[in-house]
């Protein structure tokens, strides 16, 4: 609260202690007017209203204090979600360039395994069980599933049996979805 409102508040108190004194204190113009003393005011005596008075400015100080804590909090609130979202913002960037980033690399590894397919498809199964056997699980049945089922068929004969064996069980099982499709 400005120090205008707060001045303003017990010059109003004031006035009205003037005022009272003034009515209630000593004769008016005519001289016939009530003679009632300061102590028989109404609402309390001259000291009464300068303890409220003092009471409301101490009111005012608690209630200004208040306010200012309120201000300072409301100031600190902006700034840390201002901070949160621009935060958000760079969050949302990088997702956006990891996203980016990724769908580049299965594109590459797409290309790479369809190269692959393709080599493998044009060995013969001698060559291409060896091959197949030596490489990961998951990269095998990636491959087996894109070549043609006659070859895929061929090279997995030419295997150890407990090689073919867990890569027709991998064959076999579903295929996982990407999240989202």
């Amino acid at each position: 609260m400005s120090r205008f409102r707060r001045w303003g508040r017990l010059a109003v108190v004031l006035a009205i202690v003037v005022v009272s004194g003034a009515a209630f204190g000593g004769p008016n113009a005519s001289g016939t007017g009530p003679s009632a003393t300061r102590s028989e005011v109404p609402w309390g005596t001259a000291r009464e209203l300068t303890e409220l008075a003092e009471q409301l400015e101490q009111r005012s100080r608690e209630l200004d204090r208040r306010e200012r804590g309120i201000v300072e909090q409301e100031s600190a609130l902006t700034g840390v979600q201002s901070d949160l979202e621009s935060r958000l913002e760079r969050l949302e960037s990088l997702r956006t360039e990891i996203s980016g980033l990724l769908d580049g690399m299965d594109e590459a590894r797409e290309a790479r395994v369809v190269d692959l397919v393709r080599r493998v498809e044009s060995m013969r199964d001698a060559q291409a069980a060896p091959l197949l056997s030596e490489t990961s699980p998951e990269l095998a049945v990636e491959v087996l599933r894109r070549m043609s089922p006659a070859k895929a068929g061929k090279a997995l004969a030419k295997m150890d049996p407990s090689k073919a064996a867990d890569l027709a069980e991998l064959l076999a099982a579903p295929i996982d979805r990407p999240e989202g499709l």
